[in-house]
């Protein structure tokens, strides 16, 4: 509450009583994470980027060690840490130096977390959704024999409320909602820094030329060959799909190059022309 009022000195204050009260009681590691979590945020909030790094990794790996990895809290971790490291390198072109790439290959790392969160969350909606299986009513007999309308059963109900994950409740409130959009802005976000730390300069020289190329000609996608690549970076991830798109570049595939412009178009640019 007192982040939000842009009381933030006011604020550390109370989390640094609040982490000298829970380390001296030897606290659970859940309600400990959450201090950490917040301090992250208020130093962040101050401009101490360093600082701010430190207490998410903290948070991310108390996180980690007592939710596990397919827990929203965890996930949100995964966020806040990698916000964090790619703060200080927002919109940055220039030459990539080993602190910035160490901070895109650690950006990556986390994302990738939350890539197969969000994955599999989506995964086990559709097989729920697919369970239902028998088409039922789309009205309901009441106790005294009337009918009334209702949602039909096999309406996707989950995607009537902004929940993803279990309902959880963190010590000091409900943990953040996670975008619908997600999913798409990681596979984005991944691609463009998985392509920044690309240092083969045979695989920079394709990919740059591609980059000219769609720049300078109005191309639409093959809506199968859009799908196909979509399939391909959600079915692993994209940085493993990056991967063996380049390992395919060195090893001559013709279809790879065509791939890669795919890949491009899907997460550079802001609109995408598809052909049927």
């Amino acid at each position: 509450m007192l982040l939000i009022l842009r009381r933030t000195d006011e604020a550390i204050d109370k989390l640094n009583e609040a982490l000298h009260i829970y380390n001296g009681l030897n606290a659970d590691a859940s309600y400990i994470s959450e201090v950490h979590y917040h301090f992250a945020e208020c130093l962040e909030e101050r401009g101490d980027l360093s600082g701010a790094l430190s207490h998410s990794q903290i948070c991310k790996r108390l996180r980690e060690n007592t939710f596990g990895l397919m827990d929203p809290r965890s996930v949100d971790s995964f966020r806040q840490t990698a916000r964090i490291l790619l703060a200080p390198y927002r919109d940055y072109h220039g030459v990539l130096t080993p602190q910035i790439k160490k901070a895109y290959s650690e950006a990556i790392f986390c994302l990738e977390k939350v890539f197969r969160y969000l994955k599999t969350v989506k995964e086990s909606r559709k097989e729920r959704k697919a369970n239902k299986g028998m088409k039922r009513s789309d009205s309901m007999v009441t106790l005294d024999g009337t009918q009334s309308a209702r949602l039909p059963l096999d309406t996707d109900l989950v995607s009537l409320v902004n929940i993803a994950g279990p309902l959880v409740r963190s010590p000091f409130g409900p943990s953040p909602p996670i975008p619908r959009t997600l999913l798409h802005q990681l596979t984005r976000r991944i691609v463009g820094l998985k392509l920044a730390l690309v240092d083969n300069p045979k695989h920079r020289d394709i990919i740059r030329t591609s980059r000219t190329k769609l720049s300078s000609e109005k191309e639409s996608l093959d809506s199968e060959d859009a799908k196909s690549v979509i399939l391909r970076l959600a079915a692993v991830s994209p940085s493993v799909y990056l991967d063996g798109l380049l390992q395919r570049l060195d090893d001559n595939d013709e279809c790879a190059i065509d791939e890669l412009k795919i890949a491009l178009m899907l997460t550079e640019q802001e609109t995408v022309g598809v052909s049927h």
